[in-house]
């Protein structure tokens, strides 16, 4: 199982990750323009950055952005909006249910801070995630495979975002 809270694993810094999304062939915009930020953004809180980088990888497949959330929203993790029951366009997975940043750094820092919202890391700046009232203080969350149907609704979401970190930690 994979810690959320920590530093990356021994021997892993930023060149090291872009290279080896690269060497996993993923598009050069997750490579540098959602990977960098999300690696500052999690260093930043005490995530391991692996975590919100498979997390990504996953809610937007790789950033081609082939689901409901476009790229130009620069939303890493498929935030949803604060009140999604003022309209029905915000609501379940309709495309503007989905928060949207006005660049990759403000995405990743709402998506980590997310996440610590979750595992009940504190964060003692502003406040970016639109969701964070829901989640703070509800979770103390240890590993990624305590999100299960916590982030979205699938029993083994938290598990599939594991996979995803070994896969990227594996050495091509």
């Amino acid at each position: 199982m994979k810690r959320i809270i920590g530093p990356p694993l021994r021997g892993w810094d930023l060149p090291r990750m872009v290279d080896r999304l690269r060497s996993m062939e993923a598009p050069e915009l997750f490579c540098t323009d959602m990977a960098i930020p999300l690696w500052k953004e999690s260093i930043r809180y005490g995530i391991d950055p692996v975590g919100p980088i498979a997390q990504s990888a996953k809610e937007t497949n790789w950033g081609k952005f082939t689901g409901v959330v476009k790229a130009e929203w620069r939303n890493t993790a498929g935030i949803k909006v604060r009140f999604q029951n003022l309209h029905p366009e915000l609501s379940g997975d309709k495309p503007l249910a989905h928060a949207m940043f006005p660049s990759w750094e403000v995405g990743a820092r709402a998506h980590v801070q997310h996440v610590c919202a979750y595992a009940g890391q504190p964060v003692d700046d502003l406040i970016i995630d639109p969701r964070w009232d829901f989640v703070v203080g509800k979770y103390n969350l240890q590993v990624w495979d305590d999100f299960r149907k916590l982030w979205g609704p699938d029993d083994n979401y938290g598990l599939s975002v594991e996979v995803i970190m070994k896969k990227i930690l594996e050495e091509a």
